[in-house]
């Protein structure tokens, strides 16, 4: 939380990046449905849908998180097509 007083705009909204992954390795569901909103108001915003591959692959880390399996597996194969190079998603499908 340290980073959120000390980084100026723009730069202190990436905080949201690394509150998804925080979250999600910690599997706290509400915090990363929380910095995953924040990171999508601040994509639409100011990045212009760059950050598309950080909220596809979190989207599917929290829908597997709830159990939501059928839902993970569709972002993670929508994440694999659309970023074919990344060999993220086929670990996590290969799971």
């Amino acid at each position: 939380k340290e980073a959120d007083k000390t980084l100026k705009q723009p730069h202190n909204s990436l905080i949201a990046v690394g509150y998804c992954f925080l979250y999600a390795q910690l599997k706290d569901v509400e915090n990363l449905q929380k910095s995953l909103d924040a990171l999508a108001a601040i994509d639409s915003t100011m990045y212009g849908g760059q950050m598309d591959s950080v909220k596809l692959f979190m989207s599917a880390k929290l829908a597997e998180l709830k159990g939501e399996l059928p839902q993970s597996l569709g972002f993670y194969r929508e994440y694999q097509q659309r970023y074919p190079t990344d060999s993220t998603a086929q670990y996590y499908l290969g799971r």
